[in-house]
């Protein structure tokens, strides 16, 4: 049995500059963080000859082209896997909620699979995010960037420069331990209990979107690692509320009513700013505050959820293999 997790993610600053009609034309750039969230999945070889697959459904086949999971289906296509396996996913949250779940999953089946043909020596960080990518994006025809595969594979912090030729930067941010702790004493996730398909949301984004407006997303992002860099933590939430406004301008699915009185009681009552989690239209709202605990405590008794989260330096890995 082979036991992988990948980490999902909290994109901090330059989301939306990752899809492919802007960076492949103004280039993109994203600060993103991998947390203590996970998509967990284990992998093992079938007695029964047939390819059992259990994640929200159950699934038992004969074949790898019967499965009804496209990711699941399309990457054990991809790596000429013939032999049956009984393969279980499982999350730390509900999918379609903003944190990369579906090229989280790619990415931690893609270890496994790798582990179980022995040819993990073949791929670093960086071949498994654009696998991950092919496989989302080009074999099955999801919209979309780069940003939840690379995040993902690397962990950590990380700074993504997206060149105009498809390449991907990774330069990893190693912020000191006192500027970690202070962004995690002032970060209040909470769960608006609704989700979406990011794909859906990302076509309207390519649709409707004003290159101006990324442009600004894209100068926040860099702005905001600068000041981290420099140990300025409190710029978050100004930074963070400027970017609120920009991403809004994209397309009305952004944000509903619900979550913008949401995001507007946050600021009333001891939030700096605070940004969704995500493409938009639901998931996860996160904020930067003073007084956390009295941020929670109102939040909840509106009845959002909040969620403790640490931020977390590895990427997608093994955890157990026998």
């Amino acid at each position: 049995m082979i036991l992988a997790r990948a980490p999902l993610r909290i994109c901090l600053g330059g989301g939306g500059t990752d899809l492919p009609f802007y960076c492949l034309e103004h280039t993109g750039y994203l600060l993103t963080s991998a947390i203590d969230k996970y998509i967990y999945l284990s992998l093992s070889p079938s007695l029964s000859g047939k390819t059992s697959l259990r994640h929200e459904e159950i699934e038992d086949v004969a074949s790898v082209e019967d499965l009804s999971h496209g990711i699941v289906r399309e990457t054990l296509k991809y790596f000429g896997v013939k032999d049956a396996l009984n393969i279980t996913i499982s999350s730390s949250v509900p999918s379609g909620t903003g944190m990369g779940s579906s090229s989280t999953l790619t990415v931690a089946l893609i270890k496994a699979l790798l582990q179980h043909k022995n040819q993990q020596h073949k791929y670093g960080a960086y071949d498994i995010a654009q696998t991950a990518y092919h496989i989302e994006r080009v074999i099955l025809g999801e919209e979309g960037g780069k940003q939840d595969q690379f995040i993902s594979s690397y962990g950590g912090i990380i700074e993504m420069i997206l060149e105009k030729d498809g390449s991907v930067k990774i330069n990893t941010l190693n912020l000191p331990k006192k500027t970690l702790s202070k962004m995690e004493s002032n970060l209040a996730l909470f769960y608006l209990g609704s989700s979406r398909k990011s794909s859906d949301i990302q076509v309207q984004v390519s649709k409707e979107a004003k290159i101006k407006h990324l442009h600004d997303i894209k100068r926040l992002g860099q702005e905001l690692k600068d000041s981290l860099v420099k140990g300025h933590v409190d710029d978050l939430g100004n930074n963070w509320h400027e970017h609120w406004l920009a991403k809004k301008q994209l397309t009305k699915s952004i944000s509903t009513s619900e979550i913008d009185h949401h995001y507007d009681f946050g600021l009333k009552n001891g939030a700096l700013g605070g940004k969704l989690i995500g493409a938009g239209g639901g998931g996860f709202l996160i904020f930067y505050t003073k007084d956390k605990e009295k941020l929670i405590a109102l939040m909840e008794r509106k009845g959002l959820k909040y969620l403790k989260f640490s931020f977390s330096p590895a990427g997608a890995e093994i955890f157990y293999k026998d």
